[in-house]
């Protein structure tokens, strides 16, 4: 009777732990090389470096984040950069639409530099890796903190806002956003936890001021 040869365990588990290394490696190679030869979103690689002075920057009322007429917003303490969109329609199909866009200025809220309630929602998500970058829009906007600041671009303006409140795990059936104010204020709004519709993560700011655009 021949002698079968049986494998040591260690050789096998030794061989997995390769295996799972170097898939890694690949995987990692690979994204480094698609956004290394500009395969990034194309507002993400105009205003990735103006989102960053920002962040660096001591001076608030000097920065100058935007260098275009589209509207953007920006938050350099999450990495935050990303198109608005502007529907007219507040269909649900309609806004849906828009959200693969960017973030989406709700139609009955107050335009920024206008009186009133600038509302903006958008999506967030737990997945480490998504097709469409529209959907990690807002995935950090519960990670802000008060005091932090929010610029956003519109008609070659930028319109700056400080964080007044960060509130997770809002109920959207207990708690309503009213439009009009007394003076002009940001909420930002997005899923909690990331990717979880039940439940809002509500960022409240308030108004600082101006900047034209150069």
């Amino acid at each position: 009777m021949k002698n079968i040869a049986i494998k040591p365990k260690n050789s096998v588990k030794k061989a997995f732990v390769v295996f799972v290394v170097l898939w890694f490696l690949i995987i990692g190679a690979l994204f480094t090389i698609v956004y290394a030869t500009g395969f990034e979103p194309d507002y993400v690689r105009q205003f990735a470096n103006d989102a960053i002075s920002a962040a660096v920057s001591s001076d608030v009322s000097r920065v100058q984040i935007f260098a275009s007429s589209t509207s953007f917003i920006s938050i350099p303490e999450i990495s935050l950069v990303s198109p608005i969109v502007y529907p007219t329609s507040t269909d649900f199909n309609v806004l849906d639409k828009a959200l693969l866009s960017g973030v989406v200025h709700y139609p009955k809220s107050a335009l920024p530099g206008e009186d009133g309630t600038v509302f903006i929602f958008g999506h967030s998500t737990s997945k480490l890796v998504v097709r469409n970058k529209a959907f990690t829009a807002f995935t950090k906007i519960h990670d802000l903190t008060v005091g932090d600041i929010i610029y956003i671009m519109f008609q070659n303006v930028e319109y700056r806002y400080r964080v007044s409140a960060v509130k997770n795990n809002v109920d959207p059936k207990m708690e309503s956003v009213t439009f009009a104010s007394d003076g002009p204020k940001l909420i930002l709004t997005t899923c909690w936890p990331p990717g979880n519709i039940k439940n809002r993560t509500v960022v409240e700011a308030e108004y600082l001021g101006t900047n034209a655009a150069k």
